[in-house]
Formats: C-alpha cells, sequence, structure tokens
C-alpha cells in the first residue's frame, strides 16, 4: 500500500506536519467555501495558502525562511500587525464580500 502524504518541517520548532497530498489549509478554507480572502502565514505549512490568497502577509518570525513571492512583509509585532489588518481593511481590493 502506498500512501500520499506530505511532511512539513516547521523552522526552528523541532515539529512536523503530516498530512494527505493535498490537504493544507489553502484547501480546508475551500471547502468551508471561502475562495477569496486574505492570509497571515510565518512558516513552512502557510506557503500554499498564501498563495492561494487574495492578498498575502508574510510575518517575519523566522528569518531562515524566505518570503513567499508577492507577500506584504511584516514583523511579528502585535502593533504592526494590527496596523496591517486595519490598512487592508481599507483597500477596495482586499475587501472580503
Amino acid at each position: 500500500m502506498t500512501l500520499d502524504l506530505v511532511v512539513i518541517e516547521h523552522s526552528g520548532e523541532g515539529s512536523l506536519d503530516i498530512t494527505a497530498q493535498g490537504i493544507n489549509k489553502a484547501h480546508a478554507l475551500a471547502n468551508i467555501g471561502f475562495e477569496h480572502y486574505i492570509a497571515f502565514g510565518n512558516d513552512e505549512n502557510d506557503r500554499i495558502m498564501l498563495g492561494c490568497a487574495r492578498q498575502a502577509v508574510w510575518i517575519t518570525s523566522k528569518p531562515e525562511l524566505t518570503p513567499v513571492p508577492q507577500a506584504i512583509i511584516c514583523p511579528p509585532d502585535a502593533e504592526a500587525i494590527a496596523a496591517l489588518i486595519s490598512n487592508l481593511s481599507d483597500r477596495s481590493d482586499c475587501r472580503v464580500e
């Protein structure tokens, strides 16, 4: 029996995500009806979700990782993240209706 599994290592945490091929955060969001969303992420297990997002935000809490292309870069600071959420909510191209 062959299992099609994906193993994702969390940077600097010593832990793994093991899932079936094609099962990820983007898949879960699509299954519950979210096609247009803004996503925040900071690790390998966020890459597919960020790549499918209307707007991706890469939180730089793990500087050893390369941000996803075309993501807004944000420091791992609560005030910076809150300000970015506020800014994004004012942008018409990021409104989810």
